[in-house]
């Protein structure tokens, strides 16, 4: 017992000195402070967020990343730019010159989210270009492989505009769903989870205008709108009348009609659900994609 009375009375000494040498903080250590904004946030402000209440996310947030199974590294500011003026040229202006100021505001991802590099599924393959989730956001990836002269390519542009005008019809339809039962009644055989084993010209043949709108019936009718905005009429009615027997097929003509068929029920879902005539929506992305592609 003697030895341990010294040992005890030396703790309480040892923990009495600790707590007299304890320093109270004054305030707190998180930076809480609003972050510098450069001349790209101001534009984005500016074209973006208070126009039209979109929050537009380029800064890398690991949090952010929701799905940890993709891999991916941070955009470059200066091309997430040039990305989001061609989204502003195809997409916002031809939306709210031909459906009204205040259509976009109203109905639009709330969250535009950009990543570098491609969506990289687990076993190392390739995704897509963009997502759509929950009516709220929109994310596009690949950004890093954008220039100001790729983008003067029309196919290139094409190829943003349709990821653009497909996304925002799931965004649409999230809204205000189409009639997917009888639309699906149209080609009910042909959806498969094995589309990517179809050439497009198969696909075609099968009553789709690619063979990606084969995965589930909300993908055909967002393909069938990327299509169409990203033609004009005349090429959109060359696309369809181009559709030709091969190998012994003989469904050209049936393929033909079935894709009028889907053409009738995505005119009348715009006009009905959304008072928009998409004939004229499609006119003005073509003068938008025009005015775009000329410019020096």
């Amino acid at each position: 017992m003697k030895r341990i009375i010294p040992f005890f009375a030396l703790y309480i000494f040892i923990l009495t000195s600790c707590a007299k040498k304890e320093v109270l903080l004054k305030q707190s250590q998180l930076d809480v402070s609003d972050p510098v904004k450069t001349a790209f946030d101001e534009w984005i402000t500016s074209n973006y967020t208070s126009p039209y209440n979109i929050k537009v996310k380029y800064k890398w947030d690991e949090g952010d990343m929701s799905d940890f199974g993709r891999y991916n590294i941070p955009p470059e500011p200066q091309k997430v730019r040039l990305l989001l003026e061609l989204l502003q040229n195809t997409w916002i202006e031809s939306y709210s010159e031909i459906a009204g100021p205040d259509f976009v505001k109203k109905i639009a991802p709330r969250e535009l989210i950009f990543r570098g590099g491609d969506d990289l599924t687990t076993n190392g393959g390739n995704g897509a270009w963009g997502q759509a989730s929950g009516g709220k956001t929109i994310t596009l990836f690949s950004i890093n492989e954008i220039t100001a002269q790729r983008l003067k390519t029309p196919g290139v542009y094409n190829g943003y505009s349709g990821l653009i005008h497909h996304e925002y019809a799931h965004i649409l339809n999230q809204i205000r769903n189409f009639d997917e039962a009888a639309y699906k009644q149209i080609t009910p055989a042909g959806y498969t989870a094995n589309w990517q084993n179809f050439e497009d010209w198969e696909s075609n043949l099968e009553g789709f205008v690619s063979s990606y709108a084969r995965m589930n019936v909300g993908e055909d009718f967002a393909e069938m709108v990327k299509f169409m905005l990203t033609m004009t009429r005349q090429e959109w009615d060359d696309y369809i009348d181009s559709i030709e027997d091969f190998e012994g097929s003989t469904t050209a003509t049936k393929a033909k009609e079935d894709l009028r068929r889907k053409e009738g029920l995505v005119v009348s879902y715009f006009t009905k659900v959304y008072g928009i005539d998409i004939y004229k929506l499609q006119e003005k992305t073509a003068q938008k994609r025009a005015a775009y592609l000329s410019r020096p």
